[in-house]
């Protein structure tokens, strides 16, 4: 309950707040003669608040919008290079975080890519974060979310022809550019004009 009492040019108010969707949400009753009538009718705006902001939550569950940041990568999922500081070397992971926002603990977990490969590294990270989160094991997010790995390729993985080509195809440009320029003498010279 968000109820707080609060004074306004002398006026006693409840002042009733609610957050979601990055925004807060306020309401106030005058506190008049009867303070628990005042209370009272206070109770039922944060309840009616409550149940919007209940509502809120739940459609952005049931939709996946919570699971999925602006890149549309899964939110806690990250693929990063780790040293091993006995010797030194180098593995690949998917490191996992998740946080329940219900005042649970939150939840740390790896998958190596190195030791089972990307796509049943993916799967299994994927997997991991569903069992957190307690995602049906055929949920349309699920889906969504196994959906997300090519967000997680690098580029060689993802684009290293068509990168390699679009370099050729810059350098061949500026090369041609720079002959006709070349070619053009007096510009270079700065005898333009005369």
């Amino acid at each position: 309950m968000a109820i707080t009492e609060t004074e306004i040019t002398g006026i006693k108010y409840f002042r009733i707040t609610r957050a979601w969707n990055s925004r807060e949400y306020q309401r106030y009753v005058k506190i008049g003669h009867h303070y628990q009538k005042s209370y009272k009718e206070a109770q039922k705006e944060d309840e009616a608040l409550a149940t919007r902001q209940r509502a809120f939550k739940q459609s952005n569950k049931l939709s996946g919008n919570i699971y999925f940041d602006s890149n549309n990568r899964i939110v806690g999922m990250t693929r990063v290079f780790v040293t091993r500081r006995k010797n030194g070397s180098e593995s690949e992971i998917f490191k996992l975080r998740y946080n329940p926002r219900n005042g649970n603990a939150i939840k740390y977990g790896q998958v190596s890519i190195t030791l089972y490969g990307l796509d049943q590294a993916f799967e299994l990270a994927v997997n991991k974060m569903c069992n957190w989160i307690g995602l049906d094991e055929k949920s349309e997010i699920r889906r969504t979310m196994l959906d997300a790995k090519v967000h997680y390729l690098d580029n060689q993985e993802c684009k290293s022809t068509s990168l390699d080509e679009e370099l050729t195809r810059i350098e061949n440009s500026l090369k041609s550019s720079f002959n006709a320029f070349v070619s053009k003498g007096d510009v270079i010279d700065g005898r333009a004009g005369r």
